[in-house]
């Protein structure tokens, strides 16, 4: 077992990007996993994530799931989220540049520099960052539109959610079906 939880890990930290794990927690019907991860390592994606935690949780508690606060609908709840949104973006600008393995001792002193405290120096603020970079509020109910509806990022956003609710409800049966077939095994 350890050996496969070894190949697991080394897998989920060096060949998936970001929202290939983001999408592979909801598939494994981890979506509280999926809403932290994105909080710690893609901001922009919390909104998203916690949409999909409250309809997974509503199932179970209602109640519970009421209480999930959206950082982008609850700013004041999340103390520098914004600087978060910043970071994850100045980083993906940095992430595309591929270095030879020479000069790594030229940026060796960047893998362990505060991402927060240089998007606080950097003067730069959300509202200058392109649309794909900022959450978008959640909106519930068959009725709501998205926060930015008329644009394509708000539709796309949209279809992307009910994809990934479509993906956790189906790997979610998926798993009921594999544990009801390994109950009924002789």
């Amino acid at each position: 077992m350890l050996y496969f939880t070894t190949l697991y890990l080394l897998y989920f930290t060096t060949v998936l990007c970001t929202s290939e794990r983001l999408k592979l927690l909801v598939e494994t019907g981890r979506t509280p996993e999926a809403a932290f991860f994105a909080r710690t390592y893609a901001p922009s994606h919390v909104s998203r994530m916690v949409e999909l935690w409250k309809e997974d949780l509503t199932k179970v508690n209602a109640k519970a799931a009421e209480s999930l606060a959206d950082p982008a609908e609850y700013p004041n709840l999340f103390t520098d989220f914004d600087l978060g949104l910043i970071a994850e973006h100045q980083a993906s600008q940095t992430k595309s540049l591929r270095l030879p393995a020479a000069s790594y001792s030229q940026h060796s002193g960047s893998l362990v520099s505060n991402l927060i405290e240089q998007a606080r120096n950097s003067g730069a603020s959300v509202h200058d960052l392109p649309a794909s970079s900022r959450p978008v509020p959640a909106r519930t109910g068959a009725d709501a539109a998205p926060a930015n509806s008329g644009t394509q990022d708000g539709a796309a956003q949209a279809a992307e959610a009910a994809a990934a609710a479509k993906a956790a409800a189906d790997a979610k049966a998926k798993q009921e079906a594999t544990h009801t077939h390994i109950l009924k095994s002789p």
